[in-house]
């Protein structure tokens, strides 16, 4: 369908809501504006819910700043670009299912499909524990959150990323995206200090700025060297101080431990992941020595209670509390060790009340909620997205290793925070790593049925060389 065909039933539409609005008396200016406002987002939402993809994470951060703030009291910013992510999801599912979206068309064939079936028998299980599950409420709002946006950002990339330029429009947006939550962070700390009532840590965008260091070190969406070289030199330092303005100790730790692992694991260019590493810490600590001047009572205190707790000494703070959840949880996992004690239910246990708390460790969580069987549901789904995980950096080396480590990242900070809602993060990666996955998989075929059609003339083997191989800060493409 092309694009003015598109804009012309969009017109029409918002034509016959201001031929409704002056039959019914309405305000005519109020509803032309909706419905100018209507057609831009449906515009958007239609032609381009990359967008979209990218905005379900980021809103949340920035909705309570200028000058989202404003329009967010109007329209739950959050739930809107879920809207618009479902539209556009929905949009191009139905173009191909009636052929008529353009090339390249999804390869859902080639998308692994076990985790995708460990992902519908995890999601049944959470689905079955809520027939029995003390917290009526805060269970089933989790549960529709699993079922409804969980699944979503699942199943979103397979649709709207198609191809390698798709990848990496998709990885520009979303360090655009977080260039401005860091300048944000960065920028407002003394607004969120001056706050007495507020609590200045921020664990969600703690989250993104890990992911986006993550995707600032490892991957070059760009085809010139000398632009991915200078994009790891620049964001990293940004994203680092906005990590450390965050205050979140979680998603710090993920971070260095799957930069450890990468290190270790990476077999060429160690020098320059060790200087990329390097950078990294340099970044890191400067950022501290500049935050802990600014507000030394929060930032020194988190320091010392994370100093208290190797040493052994009594301490008091967030993660003592997170101490005392983990402890308490796995004393009472054994009281429902099969089937748990169903969605929500650790709040019931733990505070005696309907209402929204959780252990901070999203294994613990699910082993208390949905017992072993949950954890064995979620198990297979972890360990079939490492297979998936395997065979793409074996047929790739290290091009697109950073969305392993992005999966892996999320399951290490769900140790620390959030609840089965929250971690939705790790749905996200997951499917963004098996729609990568697919891409190669279909370009391996295609390149090797080129070679079967032209077997006759003088080729050189088929290989599908990895791009970027040489790791972070790399000169070369």
């Amino acid at each position: 369908m092309r694009d003015w065909k598109l804009m012309v039933g969009l017109v029409g539409l918002a034509s016959c809501l201001v031929l409704a609005a002056l039959i019914g008396g309405a305000n005519v200016l109020l509803v032309i504006g909706a419905g100018a406002a209507g057609i831009v987002f449906l515009w958007f939402a239609f032609r381009e819910p990359a967008l979209f993809l990218v905005a379900v994470l980021f809103a949340p951060q920035l909705k309570a700043y200028w000058p989202l703030k404003p329009l967010d009291h109007v329209v739950d910013l959050t739930v809107t670009m879920l809207i618009g992510l479902a539209l556009g999801v929905g949009w191009r599912l139905l173009k191909y299912t009636a052929r008529i979206d353009r090339p390249p068309r999804p390869r859902f064939a080639d998308v692994p499909k076990l985790p995708l079936i460990a992902f519908a028998l995890f999601a049944g299980i959470v689905a079955l524990s809520y027939s029995y599950t003390p917290a009526v409420s805060y269970g089933g709002t989790e549960l529709l959150r699993l079922l409804g946006i969980g699944t979503l950002m699942l199943i979103a990339p397979f649709v709207v990323i198609r191809r390698q330029e798709d990848l990496r429009r998709f990885v520009t947006l979303f360090l655009g995206a977080g260039l401005i939550l860091a300048f944000q962070m960065i920028l407002h700390l003394d607004d969120r200090q001056s706050a007495s009532t507020t609590d200045i840590t921020r664990i969600g965008a703690g989250w993104l700025m890990g992911m986006l260091i993550l995707l600032a070190l490892y991957y070059r969406p760009f085809r010139r060297s000398a632009y991915n070289t200078a994009e790891a030199w620049v964001l990293v330092p940004i994203f680092s101080f906005a990590l450390i303005a965050s205050a979140a100790r979680g998603p710090i730790v993920a971070l260095l431990v799957v930069l450890v692992l990468n290190l270790v694991a990476s077999t060429k260019k160690i020098s320059r992941i060790i200087v990329a590493i390097t950078l990294l810490g340099v970044s890191m600590y400067a950022a501290f020595s500049v935050f802990s001047h600014i507000d030394p009572s929060k930032y020194n205190s988190k320091l010392s209670e994370i100093v208290d707790l190797v040493e052994g000494k009594a301490a008091s703070g967030s993660a003592v509390a997170r101490l005392t959840f983990y402890h308490q949880t796995l004393a009472a996992i054994p009281t429902h060790l099969l089937l748990g004690g169903g969605v929500g239910s650790w709040s019931v246990f733990y505070y005696g009340a309907d209402e929204r708390a959780y252990p901070h460790n999203l294994l613990l969580q699910i082993a208390f909620e949905q017992g072993l069987i949950g954890i064995a549901a979620l198990g297979l789904f972890l360990t079939s997205m490492g297979v998936a995980s395997f065979r793409l950096l074996r047929k790739t080396g290290t091009r697109y290793a950073v969305f392993p480590s992005l999966v892996l990242f999320c399951v290490i900070v769900s140790m620390f925070s959030g609840d089965l809602d929250d971690n939705r993060v790790l749905w996200y990666w997951a499917g963004v790593t098996l729609v990568v996955c697919a891409i190669t998989r279909s370009h391996i075929g295609d390149l090797l049925l080129t070679r079967f059609e032209f077997r006759g003339q003088t080729q050189s083997p088929v290989t599908l060389s990895p791009v970027n191989a040489d790791g972070p800060l790399s000169s070369t493409t």
